[in-house]
């Protein structure tokens, strides 16, 4: 019975663990276009997805155009769970509008297809990515969090029920 008490927290903490990990299915209406919306943004630049993940996205930056210089590849919170999320696919390339913090949204990202469309907006002064990109590994750490959350609640139930049989009394 005691074990059963123990094993509901860890199976909600678990839960709730793993549903910061999943990708969720929202869509968001924006009040101007995406692209009217990168515009908008203080950092501003053109890059190719390299890593979707549901929370964050690794982007190689091909240009900057407004903003801090930044590294040649970057991590930029694609909004995880939140209406307005972006879901991009590896390959595709974005102008990208994002806050200081590199948080973007599916109303200030938008997907590149026309390479004219992208000249005519395309500011005077347009600079190259800088440096190698190996501070962009922070914004995984969210997803590590989650795991490491899942593997210690697995750990603590494999503990008490292994010392629960070791005292001979009933497991369930």
């Amino acid at each position: 019975m005691r074990t059963t008490r123990l094993l509901l927290p860890c199976a909600l903490l678990a839960a709730l663990a793993v549903g910061t990990v999943l990708p969720g299915t929202a869509h968001a209406s924006c009040a101007v276009r995406p692209v009217e919306g990168a515009l908008s943004q203080p950092v501003q630049f053109v890059g190719r997805v390299l890593e979707p993940e549901r929370q964050v996205t690794r982007f190689r930056v091909e240009q900057v155009w407004v903003g801090p210089d930044l590294a040649s590849t970057v991590w930029v919170d694609t909004g995880g769970r939140t209406s307005s999320a972006l879901h991009p696919e590896a390959g595709e390339r974005y102008l990208v509008g994002a806050g200081g913090d590199l948080g973007t949204s599916s109303c200030t990202a938008a997907l590149i297809t026309d390479e004219a469309e992208l000249a005519a907006l395309r500011p005077a002064t347009v600079r190259v990515a800088v440096g190698d990109g190996l501070e962009g590994e922070g914004p995984r750490q969210p997803v590590l969090l989650s795991g490491l959350a899942v593997l210690l609640g697995g750990v603590v139930v494999h503990r008490l029920l292994r010392r629960r049989r070791s005292a001979g009394g009933p497991v369930g």
